[in-house]
């Protein structure tokens, strides 16, 4: 077990932002993304005003990524155009708002694969359970194997792909509760699971009682204790505030949640084509710098955990392995969906295996 000194966690908490604002300038992109908070251009009369919503807090590394994507609209437009954002759940949950943004209410959408999975079920592939071994394996199926297939498919339910994000690891975290180390620790606790079919599945298959709660509902029934934990990202549960209400994370790393930003297709088929060549530049950019960011913020997010007195602990290999084998009925279920998520399940399956034979994985 680490030894350490407890900190209180209001200063731990502090500093671990501080810690956030460090690597963000650390980044010249993302620096000068920064810089429009404390310098926003005053929208001329006229100007396109994009309204954005996202579940993501701000202050954190997703509303950098977001701040990126509003300068580049604002200088390529010279001015034409600008986003409005709604941050930290304002709009309402996740769900929400994926459903807004396909009526055209709202704009765009910045948040979790698989929230727009509840309108587009075959989105589900990449919230199965143990289906990457890397964080590469999963940069390479998502930019070089299903990106076409998923854009396309996107367009066709509504929305018009823009470019991906990351929420990272997903891992267990609990209150009062222990470590989760196997699929036995799980079973009887009151779960918070995610409004998606697949996490609601995931749970069943671990035999927890899965209570299915909005992103913006869960810190207050951590602290009614409502709820026993849940499974997040490292980065997500610290720039949401749950830390503050639990005792043990353990790092499963059972599920890969990549992040997207995606427009509304009814409302940007009525823009000019050169304001929609302008939304849909620079993704690669974009990506790259938010996938460094929030990938550099994990350890430091870690080492605020146990500085503050949450007990952090990372399953083994023979562990994850158990789980894994335990989750595989997760895999099948998705398989079944539709003639689309077995196509896809399968391609995603051969890639991967050809990718970990030539990588020596």
């Amino acid at each position: 077990m680490r030894s350490h000194v407890v900190v209180p966690r209001k200063r731990t908490a502090k500093a671990v932002r501080l810690c956030f604002l460090a690597l963000m300038l650390c980044s010249p992109a993302l620096a000068c993304a920064q810089a429009t908070i404390t310098s926003p251009v005053q929208p001329p009369p006229g100007k396109l005003v994009i309204r954005f919503g996202s579940i993501a807090p701000e202050g954190s590394p997703w509303e950098v990524q977001l701040l990126r994507v509003k300068k580049r609209v604002e200088i390529q437009s010279k001015g034409r155009a600008t986003i409005k954002a709604f941050l930290g759940g304002a709009l309402g949950g996740e769900n929400q708002m994926v459903e807004e943004c396909k009526r055209g209410q709202l704009h765009a959408f910045g948040g979790s694969l698989g929230a727009l999975a509840t309108e587009i079920p075959e989105l589900n592939l990449f919230e199965l359970p143990y289906l990457f071994k890397s964080l590469e394996e999963a940069d390479y199926l998502l930019d070089h194997v299903l990106k076409e297939d998923i854009s396309a498919l996107l367009k066709k339910r509504g929305y018009v792909f823009a470019e991906w994000s990351e929420n990272g690891w997903r891992v267990f975290a609990t209150k009062s509760k222990g470590f989760i180390k196997k699929p036995e620790d799980v079973k009887g606790l009151r779960m918070r699971a995610q409004e998606n079919d697949i996490h609601k599945r995931f749970y069943k298959e671990l035999g927890a009682a899965m209570i299915p709660i909005p992103t913006t509902h869960v810190q207050g029934a951590l602290k009614e204790s409502t709820i026993d934990g849940f499974d997040q990202t490292l980065i997500f549960m610290f720039a949401a505030s749950w830390h503050t209400e639990i005792t043990h994370v353990s790092l499963s790393n059972h599920i890969y949640q990549p992040g997207i930003i995606v427009y509304s297709r009814k409302w940007f088929e009525t823009l000019p084509q050169d304001m929609q060549d302008i939304l849909l530049s620079g993704g690669e950019g974009d990506t790259a710098a938010a996938r460094r960011i929030i990938r550099n913020s994990n350890t430091v997010v870690e080492n605020g955990l146990t500085n503050q007195g949450v007990k952090v602990y990372s399953l083994m290999p023979g562990e994850r392995d158990n789980m894994a084998a335990r989750l595989k009925p997760v895999h099948d279920y998705y398989r079944k969906l539709s003639p689309t998520a077995a196509s896809w399940l399968k391609k995603a399956e051969t890639a991967l295996e050809k990718y970990r034979a030539e990588n020596g994985k």
